[in-house]
């Protein structure tokens, strides 16, 4: 066993030691720092090792499938289902993660948005089989939580199909270690190149071509973490992690297409006589109407969830429906030639119902570290990020010309009255 149970009644059930897991981490950030190539090596071998075993669990446990275990077919209620997605929501965040490996991508305009859809797809496809086979093998409540494919193959009579699918669940768990270790290193150097963290954090190792300080320092805080803290609190505080992170780039998706930078907003005359700028609030910046939808959609969803008076669900649901109606009377301005999201704006507005939706459906407990992680980042980035940012410097270098045009103009005026008193 690699779980020492040390103690317990910390909030959460028992603190465990994992020393196999930090191990890991520590193994796999080593890899990283040999450089891209070889992690790339590595990660497809992973790869196609772990897929060649799903496929194997598909097309055999086909076999031992029946429709009656799938009655009734919602033991749980939607409810059920809403509390089980939000949980293994995580299982999602590697997608993201192509993103930030966009600068070691040879045509990220066309590469990026096909290596997001096209591993989405894929890997939702092949979630939702393996989940339909293990639901049609075993009835749900027989299902062994913790190595349940293992342990349906078992019960079938074949017990070499536990090996291999244990050695198929240890390649994903790596690949997923792996893609989570080489992406976060990357946004740590593309932050601090913009002057949003230290310039520690961009320093490039001579020979491998790695952010090697950022790729030490991700590995050193996941494999403590790893060791210290519960796969479950993990899974949780990862899940929420990636719902929030998803919650903001759709409202940044709807804030820069909708976006005029010359006045705040770009709104149809059809509407814009009601949102005229006011001295104190100018109701033509998208931004602010996402914070109000996101806003709306939390207590909705809360509303509906903890079955509060149909009263307060209907108030919040219409004012959710009312604020998001507004983004429809937005004319798009900056349109990418590029990829761009498709069905604007009524894609992320679903998508930041869905997310806080989910999100609603995680533990307190959860929230709690999910308000303390992001009060710190705020901590960083008002304290640090926003003094120091490229953009800053360049704001403050434009205030400093500006300065100067202002003075040399008073000075002109000054001689020019001058010259007139004499």
């Amino acid at each position: 066993m690699t779980s020492i149970p040390i103690g317990a009644g910390w909030g959460e059930g028992e603190i465990i030691l994992d020393p196999l897991a930090a191990v890991s981490v520590l193994l796999l950030t080593l890899v990283i720092i040999k450089g891209v190539k070889e992690s790339t090596t590595f990660t497809a071998v992973v790869v196609i090792i772990k897929v060649a075993v799903v496929i194997f669990v598909i097309a055999c446990g086909s076999i031992f499938t029946d429709t009656k275990n799938w009655s009734p077919f919602l033991p749980f209620g939607v409810k059920g289902v809403a509390s089980a997605a939000s949980i293994i929501f995580f299982s999602y965040l590697g997608f993201d993660m192509v993103v930030n490996v966009a600068e070691e991508t040879k045509n990220p305009q066309r590469d990026i948005p096909i290596g997001v859809l096209a591993s989405l797809t894929i890997s939702t496809v092949l979630y939702i089989l393996v989940a339909a086979i293990i639901t049609l093998m075993v009835p749900y409540q027989e299902i062994d939580l913790h190595a349940p494919l293992a342990v349906a193959f078992g019960n079938q009579g074949w017990k070499w199909a536990q090996i291999v699918i244990s050695f198929g669940s240890f390649f994903g768990l790596t690949s997923a270690e792996l893609s989570g270790l080489a992406s976060q290193p990357r946004l740590f150097y593309a932050m601090a190149k913009d002057g949003l963290l230290p310039k520690w954090f961009a320093v490039i190792h001579p020979k491998t071509r790695t952010p090697i300080n950022s790729t030490v320092l991700t590995g050193v805080a996941a494999a403590i973490l790893a060791f210290f803290l519960d796969i479950q609190i993990l899974a949780d505080m990862a899940s929420i992690g990636t719902l929030m992170a998803f919650t903001l780039v759709s409202g940044c998706v709807l804030t820069i297409r909708y976006r005029n930078p010359m006045d705040g907003g770009c709104v149809s005359p059809r509407i814009g006589q009601y949102l005229t700028p006011h001295p104190k609030i100018d109701l033509r910046n998208p931004a602010k109407w996402v914070v109000i939808v996101i806003f709306f959609a939390f207590w909705a969803t809360i509303s509906i969830s903890k079955s509060w008076h149909p009263a307060l669900i209907a108030i919040f649901s219409f004012f959710t429906l009312i604020t998001s109606v507004i983004f429809f009377f937005f004319e798009p301005v900056d349109i990418p030639k590029s990829f761009k999201c498709p069905g604007m704006p009524v894609i992320p507005i679903l998508a930041i119902y869905f997310n806080v939706g989910l999100m609603v459906n995680l533990t307190a407990y959860t929230w709690v570290r999910l308000i303390v992680w992001f009060l710190i980042g705020l901590i960083i980035y008002f304290g640090y990020s926003i003094k120091h940012s490229n953009l800053a410097v360049v704001n403050k270098e434009l205030d400093i010309i500006e300065q100067q045009k202002i003075e040399q103009k008073e000075g002109e005026n000054e001689n020019e009255n001058e010259n007139e008193n004499e």
